[in-house]
């Protein structure tokens, strides 16, 4: 999946678990070796802030 998304902007991300997440990309943290998963974190609606494995994303959308 190829996407350019910029820190802050707004997105909805679902999970493989079928889990939707919406709100902003706060960072994303890269892993150090290529058989671990980058983690993209996102603030959620309530403030909080939740931690995805890209290959558990099936979907992600720019609002």
């Amino acid at each position: 999946m190829d996407m350019y998304i910029q820190y802050g902007e707004d997105m909805i991300v679902t999970e493989t678990s079928g889990d939707v997440t919406k709100r902003f990309l706060f960072n994303l943290e890269l892993s150090s070796d290529e058989e671990t998963d980058d983690i993209l974190v996102i603030k959620t609606e309530s403030g909080n802030l939740k931690e995805i494995r890209i290959s558990y994303i099936v979907d992600i959308d720019s609002l």
